[in-house]
């Protein structure tokens, strides 16, 4: 038994009010005794909890720990702000509910203790009322009229005591929503939205009552609150529909643009594309939809792409659909025999149908020629004209081509517009080795076996069985083939000269074949005619040669012809290279590739006009012409009376200018050993010179002429046009000095043999009269430096700042009566001039460049 020993301590002290008094201290051994242990709590989230121990003993420390559900052990508790605070005292106060520090579930005890001994208090479990999730995303895009809904879970649902929802928009007030159509759930755990509209559009919380250890306390979902945007209703698509046409056989839907951000579908949903337009649609219904941002689908709009009308079918004794035009196919099912022009956007000849297009008339398709069962045929100056390129046509048909009237011994220059056509099958009574091609030289092709290439040009002398003194029509050409149709390219090698053809069977505009290929002609064209027949006087590496004042000319600003009114093709070129034709171009000086397409395609026009002058029959066929530039012309002839002919022409044109300018200036051949006649500009001898607009009366033109005969010619005005219609056109014999008025007659001279660039000059104003100057309109200056006086019929002029440069004087009709260049004078004096009393103009121009105008009387 182990001996206690207590010793009594009795501690006295006396108090102030002098009385005596004692005390027994506790014993020091004496533990600390727990009486109240500290209580579970239930509390909701973010609230205030506290957690109380009630000790005995004396001199007592509290020291609080708790164990999350995450802990190992229990950790000492210090105060944190906002976290816990009175952590060193029986009633510690946790401030942060349910926070990462005090979750639901942390245990919590205290350690009591008197600094010898020390007890523990039993665990205490923190409950939380709180909001472990909220279904739907933070900021969501719907479409609508879609079903949206939230649902929120608890720690603890049984101790739900209620749910409100409540909606926010801008202004930030919460406003509690109720069931209805659109919402329901609004006092559950679910709030579901349906047929979203945007009203419904804002932000979402929930605000639930929870049981807790006290009072019920309440728990948001603030740091869960959901945005939700429902978009405006996606309308019916709607939509442009542009139908198929014979020119573009496929369709194409556009849809107006409700949104930058939408996409498009066109076959009900199954694809969508960021453009809202599709083309390239064949017959048939399309189901159009649009889809938005956010994925939302537009209601069905059905589109139909329709088929072009109906096929005009020709049936023997009409045309059964009605009247063919550009709208429709037409079929030939029975023969046909043209009786006017013809237009379609398909054409088919079928079921063995002999069909003839006339001379006078035009087949105008749009696509594609197809000979399927029968024969398609073209009558001389007849056109077959297409307009799309990418086409192909299938089946031959027959284009019939006349000649030239010819001799035997003539050649003519031909281009084939169908494929396959060999020389000797266009020609087969020619004699065989003069069939001809062009590179640099003439190549000829024995029996005419070689194919002919479109776009190229090919020369073939007459039938053999020609006349050699009596020309004559040939009438029997035919080419027999698939017709060319779309794009012809040529690569040609600069400053080379070539030998090219229209490759399709209808004329085409020399104007736009020459703009087209600008950079890569010189830009004039050079054709054969045969006005004077062939002789073996003439240079050349065959027994019968021709001149080249054979060849008729034309670039942009006309063309000249080689004989006037000659019975085989002497009207000047116009502008329409006729179907079958060659022609030589010379390349521009870097040449490159060569382009014919349907651009360049014209119908026959009125009588088969446009497709006529194939250099050949006499044709009144410059009327009806209208250029596309303003052009002031005049074609001027040299002539003899024993038949020399050379003529040239002289154009004021739109894009000319007074230099030399490539497609407007076409320099002559000079092969004529007889004659040459031109104009001169820059030490060129030009057959077409084009020159500058405006017109001026002022301008003059060089003439020049070439003889190896000694005689007498004449200069004569073959025909103008524009405003050189109304001028008046003198030449000026420098060597004679004589200004011949040449719209009263021709003039008549003699020359010798030689060259002449300097004796002709074509002027419009007659310098036999007395010069009237077009004076310009200038306002009368007073410049006190600048004194005008008359003083014994003469006038004096005193500058006293500026030396005087130029002085003229004019009548107030516009004649110049007086005129001195390069005065260098201050002062000037005019001596008297032969004129009666009248007003008159006195210009100066001063040194300094200024120019004064003064109105005396005289």
């Amino acid at each position: 038994m182990r001996l206690i020993l207590l010793q009594l301590v009795v501690l006295f002290f006396i108090t102030t009010n002098g009385n005596a008094h004692y005390s027994i201290p506790e014993s020091e051994d004496s533990d600390p005794v727990i009486t109240t242990q500290p209580l579970n709590q239930l509390e909701c989230e973010g609230n205030l909890v506290k957690f109380k121990v009630i000790a005995s003993g004396s001199g007592l420390t509290y020291t609080w720990k708790r164990k999350r559900p995450i802990d190992v052990d229990f950790v000492t508790i210090v105060d944190e702000p906002n976290n816990s605070e009175d952590s060193s005292t029986n009633e510690i106060r946790i401030l942060s509910t349910g926070s990462a520090k005090y979750p639901n579930g942390t245990q919590f005890q205290v350690i009591v203790s008197n600094g010898s001994s020390s007890v523990t208090s039993d665990i205490a479990t923190l409950t939380v009322n709180e909001i472990t999730d909220l279904t739907g995303g933070t900021n969501v895009t719907q479409c609508f009229g879609t079903n949206y809904s939230y649902t929120v879970t608890t720690s603890y649902p049984a101790n739900v005591v209620s749910y409100r929802w409540k909606k926010s928009i801008t202004s930030g007030v919460w406003d509690e929503i109720s069931d209805g159509s659109i919402y329901s759930g609004t006092t559950t755990a679910t709030l579901n939205i349906t047929g979203g509209t945007p009203e419904e559009s804002g932000r979402y919380r929930v605000y639930i009552t929870f049981n807790s250890s006290g009072a019920d306390c309440n728990v948001t979902s603030t740091s869960r609150t959901r945005q939700i945007t429902f978009l405006p209703q996606l309308t019916t698509p709607e939509t442009t529909i542009l139908q198929p046409t014979c020119v573009v056989n496929t369709g194409t839907i556009t849809v107006a643009v409700q949104s930058e951000t939408d996409v498009y579908s066109f076959d009900g949903g199954l694809n969508f594309q960021n453009s809202n337009e599709k083309s390239g649609l064949v017959v048939g219904p399309y189901n159009v939809i649009i889809k938005n941002a956010a994925g939302c689908i537009s209601p069905t709009m059905i589109c139909p792409i329709v088929e072009v009308g109906q096929a005009s079918v020709w049936d023997g004794m009409t045309w059964q659909n009605g009247d063919p035009d550009s709208s429709r196919s037409v079929v030939f099912e029975q023969n046909f025999s043209s009786i006017v022009d013809i237009e379609a956007c398909y054409c088919e000849v079928t079921n063995g149908a002999n069909v003839v297009i006339n001379g006078a008339h035009t087949l105008k398709v749009t696509n594609a020629v197809n000979v399927v069962d029968g024969k398609l045929t073209f009558e001389n100056n007849a056109s077959l004209v297409q307009v799309n390129d990418d086409v192909v046509n299938s089946g031959n048909i027959n284009y019939k081509r006349y000649t030239t009237p010819v001799r035997r011994y003539d050649y003519t220059y031909w281009s084939s517009p169908v494929d396959g056509q060999t020389l000797r099958n266009l020609s087969p009574n020619t004699f065989y080795d003069k069939y001809f091609s062009y590179s640099n030289g003439w190549a000829p092709h024995n029996y005419g076996d070689l194919i002919m290439n479109a776009g190229e040009g090919y020369s073939i002398r007459a039938p053999q069985t020609f006349s050699i003194t009596t020309a004559a029509i040939d009438d029997k050409p035919e080419f027999i083939g698939v017709p060319n149709n779309g794009e012809v390219k040529k690569t040609l090698t600069g400053d080379q000269v070539y030998l090219l053809g229209n490759p399709y069977p209808s004329a085409i505009d020399a104007d736009v074949f020459l703009d087209l290929n600008s950079t890569v002609l010189e830009g004039t064209l050079y054709f054969w005619t045969h006005n004077s027949p062939p002789s073996s006087a003439i240079d050349g590496d065959k027994k019968y040669n021709y001149t080249t004042n054979d060849y008729a000319i034309y670039n942009r600003t006309g063309g000249v012809t080689t004989q006037k009114k000659a019975l085989s093709g002497g009207y000047e070129p116009l502008g329409k290279i006729a179907a079958g034709q060659g022609f030589f171009a010379p390349a521009s000086a870097i040449g490159g590739e060569l382009l014919f397409n349907n651009s360049m395609r014209i119908s026959g026009g009125v009588s088969g006009i446009n497709n006529a002058q194939f250099f050949k029959i006499n044709t009144t066929a410059k009327e009806g012409i209208t250029p596309e530039r303003e052009k002031n012309r005049i074609w001027l002839n040299l002539t003899n009376t024993e038949g020399v002919f050379k003529q040239t022409l002289i154009g004021y044109i739109t894009g000319a200018t007074n230099n030399y300018d490539a497609g407007f200036d076409g320099v002559t051949y000079d092969g004529n050993p007889f004659v040459d006649f031109y104009s001169v500009n820059q030490g060129l001898n030009l057959t077409i010179q084009g020159r500058a607009l405006p017109f001026k009366k002022q301008d003059s033109v060089v003439l020049g002429c070439k003889s190896t005969i000694q005689g007498e010619f004449q200069i004569s005005i073959d025909h103008t046009d524009g405003i050189l219609d109304f001028e008046s056109v003198f030449l000026e014999d420098k060597d004679l000095q004589l200004l011949h008025d040449l719209k009263k007659e021709p003039y008549l001279f003699t020359t010798e043999k030689g060259v002449f660039n300097n004796r002709f000059v074509l002027r419009y104003v007659d310098k036999n009269e007395e010069e009237v100057v077009e004076q310009e309109l200038v306002e009368e200056v007073i410049n006190p430096a600048v004194i005008v006086s008359v003083e014994g019929r003469k006038i004096k002029i005193n500058s006293a700042a500026t030396t005087l440069e130029k002085v003229a004087v004019y009548s107030i009709s516009g004649r110049k009566m007086f005129q001195k260049n390069q005065v260098n004078e201050n002062v000037f004096v005019i001596p008297q001039l032969i004129s009666g009393n009248q007003v008159v103009v006195v210009d100066m121009l001063l040194s300094n460049g200024k120019k004064i105008c003064r109105k005396i009387i005289y």
